[in-house]
């Protein structure tokens, strides 16, 4: 027999095929349906999510109003394509065996917008909003706004193949400022930080895992911590400061707006 041979490729992702926006929404629906995101169902009118020890169509464990689906299908399909519709949209899938693994998305916008869309109180879109501008960002920049892989491909480098690809993608464009929100203990945390170029501007720092797949908390953070979800992180790709740092041959390519 044949042995697979595993490869990735990393293809655009087609807004106009229908079928294909589908499978996506599936596969978003169990990524997220994982940890440490544990997101399988929803309630209506708090918002919250439950994870797999719920079901839908069960009684809300806070409220007793019927459990929905966290991502149905073409509510999840109807969110994809709105992001896609946004300004300059980049989006990737990745297929290995020509199976989907993986999807990357993304889009231009502005600090007013990403907070106002992003975050709920006042007080942390002001927070937000005034980290951005001290690391320089005040006009523009793209915001890293999804990104999974399927459980059966991880530790292929799905991820991390679809986050490099996407920043390629956008530097390319001359954006000078790429901006990802995640969580601490999710993999692009060490994605971001270890592989990708990023820094980390807010939130709990991790220790870098050696022999465990889980990222260990450690007690100290970075400028901030948001109020909202203390496990959230926000990493910055500054593009205008690392040419800085390579023009003057500064050692850290970090320098700019760095604490």
């Amino acid at each position: 027999m044949k042995k697979e041979s595993n490869k990735l490729v990393i293809s655009n992702l087609d807004s106009t095929n229908s079928m294909l926006i589908y499978g996506v929404s599936d596969l978003y629906a169990k990524v997220f349906a994982g940890p440490p995101w544990n997101e399988t169902t929803k309630c209506s009118t708090s918002g919250s999510y439950y994870g797999p020890e719920s079901q839908a169509g069960l009684p809300c464990p806070d409220c007793s109003i019927p459990l929905s689906e966290a991502y149905p299908q073409a509510e999840t399909a109807s969110y994809i394509l709105s992001e896609l519709g946004k300004a300059n949209p980049i989006g990737l899938l990745a297929f290995i065996n020509n199976e989907l693994a993986g999807f990357s998305w993304g889009y231009q916008t502005t600090p007013d917008k990403l907070v106002e869309s992003k975050w709920k109180t006042p007080k942390m879109k002001l927070k937000v909003k005034n980290l951005l501008a001290e690391y320089g960002v005040t006009d523009q920049l793209f915001f890293g706004s999804e990104t999974g892989v399927d459980p059966k491909f991880r530790g292929k480098n799905v991820g991390k193949e679809l986050v490099e690809s996407r920043l390629r993608r956008i530097l390319r464009t001359g954006e000078n400022y790429v901006l990802v929100r995640t969580n601490i203990d999710s993999p692009m945390y060490g994605i971001c930080k270890y592989t990708a170029g990023f820094e980390q501007i807010l939130g709990p720092v991790a220790d870098k895992p050696l022999f465990s797949k889980k990222w260990g908390k450690k007690y100290k953070y970075v400028n901030a911590i948001d109020e909202e979800n203390v496990d959230r992180v926000l990493f910055l790709y500054n593009d205008r400061a690392k040419k800085a740092a390579e023009y003057y041959d500064f050692p850290n390519p970090g320098w700019y707006g760095s604490h």
